[in-house]
């Protein structure tokens, strides 16, 4: 499973509170879902977690 950083988040949570948060992961989710599924997405393994790229 990959590390996937997502700068911001926590202010998000905090600021908006654990539903907008929750609501920011399922967005995310679907958009990492649709890439993948697609078939445009290319994943690279650096030294220092994955990378991924439309």
């Amino acid at each position: 499973m990959p590390y996937i950083g997502l700068d911001g988040f926590k202010a998000v949570n905090d600021t908006n509170g654990h539903a907008a948060g929750d609501a920011v992961l399922v967005a995310v989710g679907d958009r990492l879902r649709a890439a993948v599924l697609s078939g445009r997405s290319r994943w690279s393994w650096p030294p220092d977690g994955a990378t991924a790229a439309r």
